[in-house]
């Protein structure tokens, strides 16, 4: 048995502009300490931009870190994943557009917002676990439940199959842009053809646009972060808390990151 921790972690996107003391070269240091701090096994990261993926890839030197644009020269902001690399090995990665094409670059659904949707799946193994984990990190379109519900279905019937070729414990994470009434949640929670339990049902509020700071509509708070799993998977959980952590006003960032942990074989 292994106590595991994985993480996601919605980063902000823009680095030095528009957020004031809140922009990520300000809060650069504070999620390095709280990652220092926790040493979480996987994080699964949202919103990496193109100046934010090499301070990570520089300064998580704990880490291993891979993802790449969202566009289909596979620029702009997207997803990152990274596992550490005294404990977790890597089995395999792959990165898709959650579109009728998943393999063309840049592809979308027609319904969705102009910004393409990507999912990092990867399989990971703790070194001293005998079965490895999947993780399916994502960040849903913000727009409309229709098109969330295209690329969340689209991500559940991977699962399934991937579960058909060999069943092991799995996880679907990230920033859904939907909140628990929405019809987004509802999908997830009675899809039938793959079970899921959401990790984070008791936590009330992720994004809080840098603790309520008023520039935006949204300041109020929403739960809109998910980390979901299969029922046998969820049976092992620990604990599950969010990194609430702020120094002088300087919150790691608009979102707060979700903390699972895990007792797994």
């Amino acid at each position: 048995m292994e106590n595991v921790k994985i993480v996601t972690f919605n980063l902000r996107t823009l680095y030095d502009t528009y957020d004031g003391m809140n922009a990520f070269i300000h809060r650069a240091g504070l999620i390095l300490d709280k990652i220092n701090e926790e040493k979480p096994h996987v994080i699964c990261f949202q919103e990496v931009g193109e100046q934010i993926r090499p301070f990570l890839e520089k300064y998580l030197v704990d880490y291993h870190m891979v993802g790449h644009g969202r566009l289909a020269d596979f620029s702009n902001e997207g997803l990152g994943f990274a596992y550490r690399k005294d404990s977790m090995e890597l089995f395999g990665l792959e990165q898709f557009w959650l579109s009728p094409t998943p393999f063309v670059p840049g592809t979308r659904y027609e319904i969705q917002s102009e910004y393409p949707r990507t999912c990092i799946y990867a399989t990971v193994k703790h070194k001293n676990m005998k079965t490895p984990i999947r993780l399916y990190d994502v960040h849903l379109d913000h727009e409309s439940d229709e098109a969330r519900i295209l690329g969340i279905r689209q991500i559940l019937e991977k699962m399934k199959k991937d579960d058909e070729v060999m069943a092991y414990p799995s996880f679907i994470l990230g920033d859904f842009n939907a909140q628990p009434d929405s019809k987004t949640i509802a999908f997830c929670n009675n899809y039938e053809d793959y079970p899921l339990v959401d990790l984070t049902k008791d936590i009330p509020v992720s994004f809080h646009d840098f603790g309520g700071t008023g520039h935006t509509e949204y300041s109020r708070g929403w739960k809109i972060d998910y980390v979901f799993t299969g029922p046998e998977t969820a049976q092992k959980l620990q604990k599950v808390y969010t990194w609430e952590d702020n120094k002088n006003g300087i919150f790691l960032s608009d979102h707060y990151p979700i903390c699972c942990e895990f007792t797994l074989e």
